[in-house]
């Protein structure tokens, strides 16, 4: 963990922080410029970060969420047998590699910026499941809808939603939830700051905000798990049950159409 965060210090944020006041004044992720001031948000120019940039941001991803995965399957295997996930904000397909291999009769889409769904067909750690996943490629900064298949039944986001403001999360899960059925569960996997064991672990989450603020998008934060349940309310939603101590410190709220 100390490698895994201290080189995504070095690598991905240290430059970047300088410009932490202006990101904060104008609302952008004014930091981007230490790699390519033309960037918008850094998602999707992930492929084209610096080696080094690269290896560090998905090292920090991975490493933390791979921590909560098998916990979080197990979380799912007491709701039901899924038929069809649909993960949105897919990345890599890490998270739908590990469920298909778990549930052998399901289907998977993996929902996220062409430059990863493009990728996903391809992956070689992919290939024993490949045949049983979709891709749906959408920009959720624009008003792009979502369309799944009719049976999809689990909806997935997994260290998703932070990458967003509050009204841009609201715009997704109502999005998200037009796609569902009453039947369907939507799991929303979150290091959220106030469910935290230890009061340093709550701290250095908090901190984590910075991140988003100088270098991700200018506009989003690590949330409090009160936030974000108004935006599923907000959305037409509502959270059933929650989950937390899964990793490190993720936590997931089980929600359903209201």
């Amino acid at each position: 963990m100390t490698r895994a965060n201290f080189f995504f210090t070095k690598d991905v944020n240290y430059e970047a922080l300088a410009k932490l006041g202006a990101s904060l004044a104008e609302g952008r992720p004014a930091g981007l410029a230490a790699f390519d001031s033309s960037w918008k948000t850094i998602y999707p120019h992930l492929p084209e970060l610096p080696e080094a940039a690269r290896k560090a941001w998905f090292g920090f991803d991975h490493f933390h969420s791979d921590r909560a995965y098998e916990a979080a399957l197990e979380v799912l295997g007491l709701a039901r047998d899924f038929k069809h996930l649909v993960d949105i904000g897919g990345n890599t397909g890490r998270f739908t590699h590990r469920f298909l291999l778990r549930n052998p009769k399901a289907r998977a889409t993996v929902v996220d910026l062409p430059v990863q769904t493009e990728a996903i067909p391809t992956r070689e750690e992919l290939q024993e499941v490949v045949d049983r996943i979709d891709v749906f490629a959408i920009d959720w900064l624009t008003d792009a809808e979502l369309h799944v298949s009719a049976d999809a039944d689990l909806f997935w986001m997994s260290q998703f939603l932070d990458c967003f403001s509050e009204e841009e999360a609201v715009s997704i899960l109502t999005r998200a939830a037009a796609s569902m059925s009453p039947a369907s569960k939507l799991y929303i996997m979150e290091t959220f700051w106030d469910r935290q064991k230890y009061e340093t672990a709550s701290f250095c989450l908090a901190q984590t905000s910075v991140y988003f603020t100088a270098l991700a998008n200018g506009n989003s934060k690590m949330y409090h798990s009160g936030d974000m349940e108004r935006c599923v309310e907000a959305a037409g939603l509502t959270v059933e049950e929650r989950y937390d101590g899964l990793g490190f410190g993720h936590s997931i709220m089980q929600c359903r159409v209201r």
